[in-house]
C-alpha cells in the first residue's frame, strides 16, 4: 500500500464511521499529515510503500481514543429530570446529584441552568473532598449533562489523585512547582489553563480527553 492509497483508505473509512479525515501538507515538501478524528500520522512520502500495520495501528489507536472519551464523559455526566412547572417552564433535578435544583423557561435554558448548577455541585463536593457518584444509566425522559470543560478537566484531576492517593506536596514535587500551584489547579473557581491540568493528569498515568458532542 502506497502513502497515497492509505490516504484514500483512511477517507473512505472516515467518510463510512462518520469521523473527518484532514491532510495537512505544510509539514514540507512531499509530507503529508493525516489526521483521522483525533488521531493522526505522518505519511513522508505518498509514493512510498507503507507497512500495513501502520493503517491497523491508526485505526487501534482510534478506538482506544473512543473508549477513553466515552470513560471520561461517562465519568462527569449526569442524567437529570426536566418537570414542567405549574407556571410554565421547567423544574431540574438529578437523581445522583440530589444538590442540583435549578430552573428554566425552555429545555434550552433549563439544560443550560443545569450545567451552571453542575458546575457548582462539582465545586462543592471537591472542596468537600468526597467521592463523585457514579453516573445511573440515563431514563427515557432525562437528558444528560455535563459541566463546563474547566470544570471536567478539574474534577478529573481531582478524581486521579484520590484513586492514587498521591497529596498536593507529592504531584508538586513532579511537577517541579511550588504546593500552591497544585491547590489553583485543583481550585474550582481559579481560572487553572487545561493544559497545565491536562499535564498534572498524565503525571497519574491518566489522559484528560475533552470531546465535543451533537446537542
Amino acid at each position: 500500500m502506497t502513502g497515497r492509497e492509505f490516504i484514500r483508505k483512511v477517507k473512505a473509512l472516515g467518510k463510512d464511521r462518520g469521523l473527518p479525515v484532514r491532510l495537512d501538507t505544510s509539514r514540507g515538501k512531499g509530507s503529508h499529515q493525516t489526521y483521522f478524528g483525533s488521531v493522526f500520522t505522518v505519511v513522508r512520502n505518498p509514493k512510498v510503500e507503507l507497512k500495513t500495520g501502520t493503517f491497523h495501528a491508526m485505526c487501534a489507536t482510534r478506538r482506544r481514543a473512543q473508549r477513553s472519551l466515552r470513560f471520561i464523559m461517562e465519568r462527569f455526566e449526569y442524567a437529570v429530570a426536566l418537570t414542567p412547572a405549574d407556571e410554565g417552564g421547567f423544574v431540574v433535578t438529578c437523581r445522583d446529584l440530589p444538590q442540583l435544583i435549578t430552573q428554566g423557561e425552555s429545555v434550552a435554558d433549563a439544560l443550560a441552568a443545569a450545567a451552571d448548577a453542575m458546575d457548582e455541585v462539582f465545586a462543592t463536593y471537591m472542596l468537600a473532598k468526597l467521592d463523585f457518584p457514579h453516573p445511573s444509566k440515563q431514563r427515557r425522559d432525562e437528558h444528560r449533562v455535563a459541566p463546563p470543560p474547566e470544570a471536567v478537566a478539574k474534577a478529573a484531576l481531582y478524581v486521579a489523585m484520590r484513586e492514587s492517593g498521591i497529596s498536593n506536596v507529592q504531584l508538586a514535587r513532579q511537577l517541579g512547582v511550588h504546593e500552591k500551584e497544585v491547590r489553583r489547579l485543583l481550585d474550582p473557581h481559579y481560572a487553572s489553563k487545561l493544559p497545565r491540568i491536562a499535564q498534572a493528569v498524565a503525571l497519574l498515568g491518566k489522559r484528560l480527553v475533552i470531546g465535543l458532542d451533537a446537542a
